[in-house]
């Protein structure tokens, strides 16, 4: 029992170990950063992973695996793991593009100009955080919980993520979970597999994290930056023009 719970644990370790491995670097002061990398770590390929990215959608397999299938090494009986990276790549390239277009109105400016992919970057971008550039955690977070009933701008957003396939809803395990929803309190997502190679997030269930978490931790994020920005452009203030002597 005990060699099959550390067969378990290792399990659960190893591919985060994987991740922050491949994405971070150590510094000379003794910390860690995230490396600036646009490569894909073989994390993500494999039948596993590529099935997961494709997400159950037909066009996507096929447009996956069509160009894969003519890089098939019949001699080895292989296909390099550098094609599936190349091609899941591609493929995450299109969806985000796709994403990109899809504008939600709302009313004010709350969420004015984030969209649907702003809205998922900022969940993959809290959970990349979380399992790559933080302090090492057991159970991380890797998918999101909806608290209570978002206000109707933010339902907006994630209604429209929901139906483009950006969030994928995750139901209980029992049998009066809701297949169609009528409220989103209580409910949990993730941010779709697809996305994962360039948003650098894992292919795992682990454990989730508020929503309205992500939402508070972004809205400091901005606050320091708008003060930042607030006190260089006071301090170039009052300076006046450079006056040259006459000659």
């Amino acid at each position: 029992q005990r060699g099959d719970a550390r067969r378990a644990s290792l399990g659960k370790i190893l591919p985060l170990l994987e991740m922050r491995l491949f994405y971070r670097k150590e510094t000379d002061g003794g910390g860690s950063t995230s490396k600036a990398r646009k490569v894909v770590p073989m994390y993500y390929t494999g039948a596993d992973a590529l099935f997961a990215i494709t997400e159950g959608n037909p066009r996507w397999f096929k447009a996956l695996f069509t160009p894969l299938l003519e890089k098939y090494d019949s001699r080895e009986g292989i296909i390099r793991r550098e094609s599936q990276v190349r091609e899941i790549v591609k493929l995450a390239q299109r969806y985000q593009a796709l994403l990109r277009t899809r504008v939600v109105n709302t009313e004010g400016n709350t969420y004015s100009g984030v969209g649907v992919y702003g809205l998922v970057k900022m969940i993959a971008e809290y959970i990349f955080k979380k399992n790559v550039t933080g302090s090492f955690q057991l159970d991380p977070p890797t998918y999101i919980k909806i608290k209570a009933e978002p206000e109707s701008n933010l339902r907006k957003l994630l209604i429209e993520s929901i139906n483009i396939g950006a969030l994928v809803y995750m139901p209980d395990d029992n049998s009066n979970t809701e297949l169609i929803l009528s409220q989103l309190k209580d409910k949990k997502f993730r941010v779709a597999y697809t996305l994962a190679p360039i948003m650098k997030i894992p292919i795992r269930i682990i454990k989730h994290v508020y929503l309205h978490e992500i939402l508070h931790e972004n809205a400091k994020v901005k606050r320091r930056r708008t003060l930042f920005e607030s006190k260089e452009k006071s301090a170039g203030a009052g300076q006046g023009k450079i006056k040259f002597p006459d000659r």
